[in-house]
């Protein structure tokens, strides 16, 4: 049989800029810290966050989830060293701790949240919509 002291944690290797680097899932008690710190985050659960917030807070945010994902949750001199890397790097960080965060995805996740809590948090949320972008 196998214990979860087998399986945990998952990891994903990324290749960025020619080196390796191992990422990991993001835990509740991680998730909970990104969402206190970044409450533009925690409204996207609720339906009613506000875009500019968002946006204004994705930087700081995409860093402290990136430095989450590589195990050093909330240090500063890691999340400046991920705000030097291009934004392409980022991403394919970002796109494998999330995968390993929820490897469901975002929608199934927030379902289950609302399954556990009875919030009817799905209910105020779409969760496959996408900003829409100005042409402008």
């Amino acid at each position: 049989m196998v214990s979860l002291l087998d399986i945990a944690p998952l990891q994903e290797s990324v290749s960025v800029n020619g080196a390796t680097v191992d990422v990991v899932g993001i835990g509740a008690r991680g998730i909970v810290s990104l969402l206190q710190r970044f409450p533009a985050l925690q409204k996207l659960t609720t339906g009613t966050f506000d875009a500019t917030a968002l946006w204004e807070a994705a930087p700081d945010a995409i860093a402290a989830i990136i430095a989450a994902g590589v195990g050093k949750i909330g240090d500063r001199e890691t999340e400046e060293s991920i705000d030097r890397l291009p934004l392409g790097a980022q991403m394919d960080l970002l796109v494998a701790i999330m995968k390993l965060t929820m490897p469901n995805g975002f929608g199934p996740f927030v379902d289950q949240f609302d399954r556990i809590v009875g919030a009817g948090v799905t209910a105020r949320i779409q969760v496959n919509s996408s900003p829409k972008l100005s042409n402008s």
